[in-house]
């Protein structure tokens, strides 16, 4: 399996629930890899995009090959805040898995797991964009899953 995290890391994160808000959403995403992943070079990889109003790719399927690495990686994540910006993060997430640079492996079932806090609906800019990057992945084989914060 290779498993594609896309991390908010919004400013409605902290609005909300203080700096608390993102050390569980940090907690949440070490324990979905520890519960879902057996992390190894021949066995299932992470990599993790962080969002706000941009997307970074944080590390890819080739960079770590060990559970704690990938656990200590997202221990390392700083807060960014400002605003939410989906359709970005997509369409990274897309191009992570279909470009071989990356390390996503053919074979592997493919999966995205968007972690939000999903707290405001996207400006009106940004539906047009996040629809079509929707409609991309549909024409794909990953297997996309949300969870609301």
């Amino acid at each position: 399996m290779d498993l594609l995290i896309l991390l908010d890391a919004s400013g409605s994160l902290r609005d909300f629930g203080g700096d608390r808000s993102w050390s569980m959403l940090k907690n949440f995403t070490k324990a979905v890899i520890r519960q879902g992943a057996r992390v190894g070079r021949f066995y299932d990889r992470v990599a993790l995009i962080q969002f706000s109003n941009t997307a970074f790719l944080r590390f890819d399927f080739n960079r770590y090959s060990s559970m704690n690495d990938v656990l200590a990686a997202v221990d390392r994540l700083q807060f960014i805040g400002l605003s939410t910006d989906t359709s970005q993060a997509l369409d990274l997430g897309r191009r992570v898995f279909l470009e071989p640079i990356y390390g996503s492996r053919p074979q592997a079932t493919h999966i995205m797991l968007l972690i939000t806090d999903m707290w405001m609906l996207p400006e009106q800019t940004w539906i047009l964009p996040y629809n079509g990057n929707v409609t991309l992945l549909r024409a794909t084989d990953i297997q996309r899953f949300c969870k609301y914060n």
